[in-house]
């Protein structure tokens, strides 16, 4: 599972919520019966690698995490008008052809670019080559390593 926010930057950065974050993860993991075993959490991006009993499940965890974060971090640095108006300018994800209404309150707030991205993996080598990148996410996040550019499909060896 991938989130990822353009307007996660400076006061709102991801890193600088990570405790918020990891308690959100953590009380809807155990609420939704969600195995979490890998989390990197990046300046503007959030990796989970988890596994749910059921697609109910999986969907009501993504949708109280995703949502949940947005609201504490919003809550104390909300989006101004004219951060959005940038976005939209730079051709970000408000502008790709997603319908808002003007005046929606949950359009002047939404954060999340799209939809959360997912992906199955099967177990044993494939689930052990995504928790390596995870990890290697997370390294690079906290300049530990430096950034080392990867192909967009994950590798098993």
């Amino acid at each position: 599972m991938t989130l990822r926010s353009h307007f996660a930057t400076g006061k709102r950065s991801l890193l600088k919520h990570k405790c918020q974050i990891n308690e959100v993860v953590k009380k809807a993991s155990k609420q939704f019966h969600i195995e979490v075993y890998e989390k990197a959490i990046c300046g503007n991006h959030i990796h989970l690698l988890i596994r749910g009993k059921t697609r109910v499940s999986l969907q009501n965890f993504f949708r109280v995490v995703a949502g949940h974060i947005a609201q504490k971090i919003l809550q104390s640095f909300p989006i101004t008008e004219s951060e959005r108006g940038a976005q939209k300018a730079a051709g970000g994800a408000l502008s790709r052809g997603v319908k808002q209404k003007e005046g929606c309150l949950k359009n002047q707030r939404k954060f999340w670019e799209l939809l959360v991205y997912t992906r199955i993996v099967t177990w044993g080598k494939e689930f052990k080559a995504v928790a390596k990148y995870i990890i290697q996410n997370t390294l690079e996040a906290l300049n530990i390593i430096a950034y080392q550019k990867r192909s967009t499909r994950f590798n098993s060896g």
